[in-house]
């Protein structure tokens, strides 16, 4: 027994990060180090840049692996933490968990940060936009609710992705969360350019419905939820 109890003893824990089922084993996993986030971003990005097809896909497949995801996920952590970055010098201020702005230029988080809005910003003008703007009417609104379902789906696979600026940089300053960010930029590039057209498509359901027409109640909750969520 005392055998046994010293085994467990010296078992090293383990830790993982899990976008989704428990049930996968725990893998330890090597990420790629870049000297900088300049450097670095294109090896990200081109591993991002499947969410929008995978989410599209509607099919339930897993946007990345368990190891996929470690894999990523610890090289956008060793971005945001390195402490050298060969075309930004940033200062490191001992008390805090991450290099501060200088006065030469930002620090490798407010690099990393404005990526992700550029991301999400590109994704969502190269794709959602011109998806929605192809159509009218009816059509127009059963375009919108999908591209936002999608759009739900996306921004909280890329906070995970990216969490560690929200951990330690956005509750820094002014800047707006991961979510907060990705939602403002759905509202700016989507919402704002087809709110009328959004309207008159709601209200001329709620009008077929009042005359007795059945519509699609799943689709209508789904476009008032966009409302709701654009604080409108």
């Amino acid at each position: 027994e005392r055998e046994r109890t010293r085994e467990r003893t010296m078992k090293p824990a383990t830790s993982s990060i899990q976008p989704s089922s428990r049930s996968e084993p725990l893998v330890a996993v090597a990420a790629t180090l870049f000297p900088s986030v300049e450097e670095g971003w294109p090896y990200v990005v081109e591993r991002i840049n499947r969410l929008p097809e995978v989410v599209a896909d509607e099919t339930h497949k897993k946007c990345f692996s368990h190891v996929e995801f470690s894999q990523l996920y610890t090289t956008t952590y060793n971005l945001s933490i390195a402490k050298g970055n060969l075309t930004i010098p940033v200062n490191v201020n001992r008390r805090s968990r991450y290099p501060t702005s200088s006065a030469t230029g930002p620090s490798n988080q407010e690099v990393l940060y404005e990526k992700y809005g550029t991301w999400v910003r590109e994704y969502l003008a190269s794709t959602v936009v011109p998806a929605i703007a192809a159509s009218e009417g009816e059509a127009l609104l059963l375009q919108l609710c999908r591209r936002w379902e999608h759009h739900k789906i996306i921004v909280p696979w890329m906070r995970k992705l990216f969490q560690y600026l929200d951990r330690f940089f956005t509750k820094q300053g002014d800047h707006d969360d991961l979510r907060k960010g990705g939602m403002k930029a759905f509202q700016e590039l989507v919402f704002s350019r087809i709110h009328d057209q959004i309207v008159r498509a709601v209200l001329g359901k709620i009008e077929r419905e009042r005359l007795g027409d059945i519509i699609d109640r799943a689709k209508m909750k789904s476009a008032i939820e966009v409302f709701v969520e654009m604080g409108l």
